[in-house]
């Protein structure tokens, strides 16, 4: 909830950091542990975007996880850094902003009865920068975790902020 509030900007774009911790959880634990890091930003006043947004967020870290599940373990079970925790990383973000988008789409369809693929594309075009850098922060803080351990990960996530 705090990170609606204190977003992470870089000149135009604005980076979830939200996406970065659940991004950096499933990369390091899982995605059941993703899932457990992003219920508090599934939170919302309105009961019915409450529910959309834990079912389509939700769905996008499964797909996300079994997509990285497929080229690597999670990186607390990985002793060295390897080219299958990059390619998973880099596949798993692009499943999981992808699969948000679709999902998103998916409501504006319901609701405003417009076409997906039209919506979709207006959408993933102003996202695709920031989706990059939240995805790039979540693989270096996933190496540095295999590099030097759990601590300097969380070090490097959290200087990252500012905190």
């Amino acid at each position: 909830m705090l990170a609606r509030k204190f977003p992470l900007e870089f000149k135009r774009n604005t980076v979830e950091i939200v996406d970065v911790a659940v991004l950096t959880a499933m990369f390091a634990l899982g995605p059941v542990w993703a899932l457990l890091v992003a219920v508090p930003s599934f939170v919302f006043r309105e009961r019915l975007r409450t529910m959309f947004t834990s079912g389509a967020d939700g769905m996008s870290i499964l797909l996300a996880g079994a997509t990285f599940g497929a080229f690597s373990s999670p990186v607390l079970d990985v002793s060295a850094p390897s080219e299958g925790l990059v390619y998973g990383a880099v596949l798993g973000g692009a499943v999981f902003y992808l699969s948000n988008a679709f999902f998103n789409a998916l409501l504006l369809r319901f609701k405003y009865e417009s076409g997906v693929l039209a919506k979709m594309r207006e959408s993933l075009a102003p996202l695709v920068a920031p989706d990059i850098i939240a995805v790039l922060a979540a693989l270096g803080t996933a190496y540095v975790t295999v590099a030097f351990g759990p601590a300097a990960a969380l070090v490097l996530f959290l200087g990252g902020r500012g905190l």
